[in-house]
């Protein structure tokens, strides 16, 4: 079977074994794991303690809490990723062998949550560090021999590095290099914008929301897709001439 929380491909063998496990858990218990959960997909240190506490009634041993804390994350995680309503996260759940309280507990905590996880992740993906604050300010430095002054730009950035220490970055540039860096970055942003809407338009024609723009010869010949016909697709829509000219100019 197929599953929306999974990106509608079936549910992985070790999930389906964690939610046996979860099923010894009462409906407040999994309310409250899923919080600790929650407050660690959110950047927060995992609290294993009060997890452990949590999970001490229904005698978890050690490699059941881990277990079961990794399912949740990734059902958590995964409902998020492909927005899945409450109401089909708790009927999923149900099929796969979960109690009805305790699937409605965890879609309940999916729901109350599913916003600010959202916005954590769209801040956060495929980032190794996080910008933090930026300042700008000139000055003049005395140029060697005396032979006058130049005016300069002194850039600093303060950020947190991947290990979520805060780090900070000082450095100068002239004002046509400035002005060459902030016209770079503007291109390389549209491009990102540009790549980001061409994936979205793309994963709509996969899954077929999108019929006018799939033509029957984008669809799957014997058991796989025909990829290559479908990016020729986008060879004349507008976002491949915007970035053709982005990447000219």
């Amino acid at each position: 079977m197929r599953f929306r929380f999974c990106g509608d491909l079936d549910c992985p063998d070790w999930v389906l074994s964690e939610i046996i496990t979860m099923s010894r858990l009462t409906s407040i218990k999994m309310k409250l794991l899923c919080q600790v959960v929650m407050a660690s997909l959110l950047g927060h240190e995992l609290d294993y303690d009060k997890a452990k506490k949590l999970t001490s009634d229904a005698k978890f041993d050690e490699p059941d809490l881990q277990g079961a804390l990794a399912a949740l994350g990734f059902i958590l995680r995964s409902a998020s990723r492909y927005s899945v309503d409450s109401s089909s996260l708790d009927s999923e759940l149900q099929q796969l062998g979960l109690p009805r309280e305790l699937a409605a507990a965890l879609a309940k905590s999916h729901t109350d949550n599913t916003e600010s996880l959202s916005k954590y992740f769209s801040e956060s993906s495929l980032r190794l560090s996080s910008l933090k604050n930026a300042t700008c300010s000139k000055e003049s430095i005395t140029l060697p021999n005396n032979e006058g002054t130049l005016l300069v730009n002194t850039v600093k950035l303060s950020y947190l590095d991947s290990d979520l220490t805060d780090k900070e970055a000082v450095f100068t540039l002239s004002q046509s290099q400035l002005d060459s860096l902030l016209k770079d970055l503007k291109t390389a942003k549209s491009l990102v914008v540009l790549v980001v809407q061409l994936l979205q338009k793309l994963t709509r024609q996969i899954i077929g929301s999108d019929k006018k723009a799939l033509s029957t010869d984008t669809l799957e010949q014997g058991s796989e897709i025909n990829w290559i016909q479908i990016l020729r697709n986008f060879s004349d829509c507008g976002i491949c001439e915007e970035q053709s000219k982005l990447c000219d100019g």
